[in-house]
């Protein structure tokens, strides 16, 4: 655009006067030129209004505007812009073509700070959203594809996370998707990833001792089975468990079972359910990788009899 129309332009992208009001297409028009001008614009007082404008263009309810503002910003460039476009598409009050167009400026300026907005994108009700988004992360994290399949796993939208899980379950890395687990709210889904890492006898220790220290029992319970289910898989594939795995396993495993019991004990006798499910799956994963420890409270629990735990633990 030619600067010397900057004032003209101006105009009309703050919607023009009371006698003369800018047309919608005209207006969305302007403030899109003056995102294109942007750089050209050497006085800094000049370059403050104008990004002012369209900045509060964003906001605009004035049809094609805003998303006209959004692309503007994108030209505009820098963290400013950047930031300012991820706050408009993280707000669900946005109109999806507008968060489509955000999406589409994300990709362009394709900044790793634009991960977590971006994984909110996938969970929109709009394929034109989320599927841009899905690109979007790819072309930001080329090399890390088992980073963009968890945040496809956790959409929420089949068509994304369906292909995701069956990826992560077959080829993604055990240690990134253990942690990520609790976060699968579709259980079958939950279940699916599961049964893969135990398939391929995945065991990641320092994750898995992790999950252990969760104060939700279930989460717990889950963990407890995939180590119990992939320590005899691996055994029966010949091969057994590292003495490193079996340590690191224990360390987790150990406290684990303590804490479990002590939570059990606390807890009203109606409400012990999930713990004692959790107890009962971490004695059972302990047993599989032969631990010392947990033999020796194994025993002591046997002795404190019907007062110190419940039968399916005994």
């Amino acid at each position: 655009g030619d600067l010397r129309a900057l004032e003209e332009i101006e105009l009309i992208a703050a919607g023009g006067t009371v006698e003369t009001p800018a047309e919608p297409a005209m207006q969305a028009a302007s403030v899109e030129s003056l995102g294109r001008m942007f750089a050209k614009i050497t006085e800094m007082e000049a370059k403050a209004r104008v990004q002012d404008r369209i900045e509060k263009s964003t906001e605009s309810t004035v049809y094609g505007v805003a998303q006209s503002a959004v692309r503007a910003l994108g030209f505009v460039g820098g963290e400013r812009s950047r930031t300012r476009i991820e706050s408009i598409l993280a707000d669900d009050r946005t109109d999806s073509d507008v968060q489509a167009e955000c999406v589409k400026q994300l990709d362009r300026i394709a900044d790793p700070a634009s991960e977590q907005v971006l994984a909110k994108a996938l969970k929109n009700y709009d394929s034109d959203v989320y599927e841009p988004a899905r690109r979007a992360l790819e072309k930001i994290f080329p090399k890390d594809r088992a980073r963009v399949e968890i945040h496809c796993a956790l959409s929420g939208q089949s068509d994304l996370s369906e292909p995701a899980v069956e990826w992560l379950a077959n080829e993604g890395d055990p240690a990134a998707i253990v942690p990520r687990l609790p976060e699968l709210e579709d259980d079958d889904l939950r279940k699916r990833l599961r049964w893969g890492l135990i398939r391929r006898g995945a065991i990641p220790a320092p994750e898995l001792a992790k999950l252990l220290e969760r104060k939700e029992p279930e989460i717990r319970t889950e963990a407890a089975a995939i180590i119990g289910t992939a320590v005899p898989a691996r055994l029966k594939e010949k091969r057994p468990i590292t003495e490193a795995e079996k340590t690191a396993l224990a360390a987790g495993l150990v406290p684990a079972e303590r804490r479990a019991a002590e939570t059990w004990a606390k807890t009203a006798p109606d409400d012990r359910e999930p713990e004692e499910s959790a107890w009962r799956m971490i004695l059972w994963a302990a047993s599989e990788i032969g631990s010392p420890q947990i033999a020796a409270n194994a025993r002591q629990i046997l002795a404190g009899g019907d007062a110190g735990a419940p039968p399916s633990v005994r």
